[in-house]
């Protein structure tokens, strides 16, 4: 599935469909002491659904658009 992506702030998207939807969120990871831990997915329609971190903003939204896209 095709989605609209918003930048929300530093390290932070949100993803719409094509009817304005919010459909995800992605989230860049970082500890307290400045470890970088990736980038997390939050499934909006999904009761909050978090699955694995990814290296970089682009292959979090591609697994977003990948878990919310019929088989």
């Amino acid at each position: 599935m095709e989605l609209r992506w918003e930048r929300k702030g530093l390290g932070r998207y949100t993803a719409y469909d094509d009817a304005g939807h919010q459909l995800a969120q992605i989230a860049h990871i970082v500890c307290p002491g400045g470890a970088d831990v990736g980038w997390m997915v939050w499934l909006t329609l999904q009761q909050g659904e978090l699955f694995d971190h990814y290296p970089n903003a682009g292959e979090a939204m591609a697994a977003a658009e990948r878990a919310l896209t019929p088989p």
